[in-house]
């Protein structure tokens, strides 16, 4: 094929540069505490982790009850509070187990409701706890357990806070719950020490409050810029992977991608073929026009190429100067001439825009399939040098056209 000039009326410009990636400095701004989305890849591992952080405490508030109700005879001294309170600590440590167990199926099905039915049980073994605790202050036979009952249910709100702190809701539901109902009874009773005791409660919440927004802050803010260091990765490795010019894979690329093909060809026994594109007296474009136009030519042919490859499976990448390795897997011989021939034509359609004047591009593309026992003999580089050998071929008979070399 040949590059021809064809005049057109009108101005223009050649395009510019594609813009690279924009990468962050290592400068930026610091990382704001993240807003809640339980739906995204942040809020479903904070559910694991929540549920991993609460899997050691199903059992323990009933455990800490039924000891404190042994320890102190409240089975004897008052059997319709133990029982009841008994009952229903049995019942929330039950659902929590079945909850626990099924948690990976509800965060797979509906991530908001398992955070829902997550942060609901140690709330419910909080407000038990509290209610039981209130008896004890002002029923006379429970109240030799109300000291052991107000200290469990202190370390249960603060450990329980400080644990699931990464929820907003269970890190201030949890003191309310725990300390509310008690602290109204206190309140209730209008005695000087019980005032004093409500202001212990209130300095008690308040520091577990914001001793809990120190551990809620250093999660979502690691987490965050773990997710901002996981981007810019991801975004290093996009470029180290693509060519600056044409914005598709570069050699480094698309080397990878063969030798991974290869072995996943060869072990499967399926079928792999090549494509090397050339374009045509390319040389004289940038003779003639300059470099910024063989750069357009470059750019445009890349985007037919790649626009002609249909697959999400063929990778389209800058082999070289003007050419192109186009890597079909999966792809016999006649299937990858069809390709090789709507490539050609795409390339043949486009017109480049220089100044006024418009471009006519062809290519030249040589084929190679191989099949998996071919494979067992040869490496990559052998089945790039048949496609070599291909090309050169079209190139001999006269350009715009395709060559299929013979395995």
């Amino acid at each position: 094929m040949t590059l021809h000039d064809v005049a057109r009326t009108g101005g223009g410009g050649s395009d510019p540069l594609p813009r690279v990636l924009d990468v962050p400095s290592s400068t930026s701004p610091p990382v704001p505490v993240r807003r809640h989305g339980w739906r995204d890849d942040l809020g479903s591992e904070a559910l694991y982790e929540l549920d991993r952080r609460g899997a050691s405490g199903v059992l323990v508030y009933l455990f800490c009850w039924l000891g404190i109700a042994v320890s102190f005879d409240l089975f004897d001294q008052t059997p319709a509070l133990a029982w009841s309170a008994t009952a229903v600590m049995v019942a929330i440590a039950s659902v929590r187990l079945v909850v626990h167990l099924s948690f990976p199926a509800m965060i797979a099905r509906d991530p908001v409701r398992a955070r829902q039915a997550h942060a609901v049980m140690p709330l419910l073994n909080g407000l038990t706890l509290s209610v039981v605790t209130s008896f004890a202050l002002r029923w006379e036979p429970a109240a030799a357990a109300h000291a052991a009952l107000v200290l469990v249910a202190g370390i249960v709100c603060a450990t329980a806070t400080m644990v699931f702190a990464i929820d907003p809701v269970i890190r201030l539901g949890m003191p309310l719950t725990v300390l509310g109902p008690y602290t109204l009874v206190l309140v209730v009773g209008l005695h000087a020490a019980d005032l004093l005791m409500t202001l212990l409660i209130l300095v008690f919440a308040v520091y577990v409050l914001r001793a809990s927004e120190h551990v809620y802050r250093d999660y979502w803010t690691s987490q965050s810029r773990g997710a901002e260091l996981s981007d810019r990765a991801a975004q290093l490795q996009q470029l180290s992977e693509t060519d600056a010019l044409t914005g598709v894979a570069n050699r480094l690329h698309v080397d990878r991608q063969l030798h991974e093909e290869w072995a996943r060809t060869r072990r499967d026994g399926d079928q792999l073929s090549l494509l090397l594109v050339d374009v045509d007296h390319f040389k004289s474009v940038n003779d003639r026009y300059g470099h910024p136009a063989g750069d357009l030519c470059l750019r445009e042919i890349a985007a037919a190429l790649v626009g002609s490859a249909q697959r999400t499976s063929d990778l389209v990448a800058r082999w070289g100067g003007e050419e192109f390795l186009v890597l079909l897997p999966d792809t016999g011989p006649d299937d990858a001439h069809v390709v090789a021939e709507r490539m050609r034509q795409a390339v043949a359609a486009l017109r480049p825009l220089v100044g006024s004047t418009e471009l006519r591009v062809n290519c030249s593309i040589g084929v190679v399939s191989v099949s998996g026992s071919w494979m067992a003999a040869h490496g990559p580089a052998a089945a790039v040098a048949l496609a070599d050998d291909a090309l050169y071929t079209a190139k001999r008979d006269g350009r715009d056209r395709i060559s299929v070399a013979v395995t």
